[in-house]
């Protein structure tokens, strides 16, 4: 669940707190229970869960990857995306609710004091400690993660309010670095809705673990 590069303390037990969050999902958790005939979702590889809040963190942090790719030392790190969506998540069960959901509630979530943003399960650890630095204030780093923050709500916000497939495909590109196929967004229009079959296909293209970030710690 999470790569040794993260650095955080108590690995294990974010891990835990996260697949908790994960399975707020009820619905999608049977479903993954039927499909693969399990007497219980523990006993289901977690690469297979592919639940709401898993998606709705690969998008996000593709996003910011798209964003940022001409300043990665600026960019939000994963550890607060990770964090504040999965605090943000509220069970919902399609991608394109939960999406919407999270993006609203994240900026709530940032503390005015410290600890900004402290790990769910060592509430003394900051993640956003590098923020009041002489190198945060240099990289911008408070900045630059609300301004991802509010383009996030922005181009998310584009995708949902569009039936253009057309727009949605050139959205997807230049925001997501996504090339979604626009004959099968044609075809899970009636079943899933333009955003959820958008995030669907976003997702499939983004990094495949949600708490998993290389390269960086949990700084990166």
């Amino acid at each position: 669940m999470i790569s040794p590069d993260w650095n955080l303390g108590n690995q294990e037990g974010y891990a835990q707190w996260f697949i908790s969050r994960m399975k707020m999902a009820n619905r999608v958790m049977e479903s993954i229970l039927k499909f693969e005939r399990a007497a219980k979702v523990d006993d289901i590889p977690i690469y297979k869960w592919k639940t709401p809040l898993q998606r709705c963190v690969q998008i996000l942090k593709r996003h910011r990857d798209i964003m940022f790719q001409q300043n990665r030392d600026g960019k939000p790190i994963s550890a607060i995306i990770t964090t504040l969506a999965a605090q943000a998540y509220q069970g919902e069960n399609d991608i394109e609710s939960a999406l919407q959901n999270i993006l609203s509630r994240m900026g709530d979530l940032v503390r005015r004091q410290t600890p900004r943003v402290p790990n769910p399960v060592n509430p003394v650890e900051d993640f956003a400690d590098k923020w009041p630095t002489e190198l945060g204030h240099r990289l911008k780093l408070e900045e630059n993660f609300w301004a991802w923050l509010n383009a996030a709500k922005a181009d998310f916000g584009a995708l949902g309010s569009s039936n253009d497939v057309k727009i949605l495909t050139e959205q997807a590109k230049n925001k997501f670095g996504a090339i979604l196929n626009s004959e099968e967004l044609k075809k899970k229009f009636g079943s899933f809705g333009i955003a959820s079959a958008a995030g669907i296909g976003l997702a499939a293209q983004a990094p495949k673990s949600p708490v998993d970030h290389r390269g960086g710690g949990r700084f990166g």
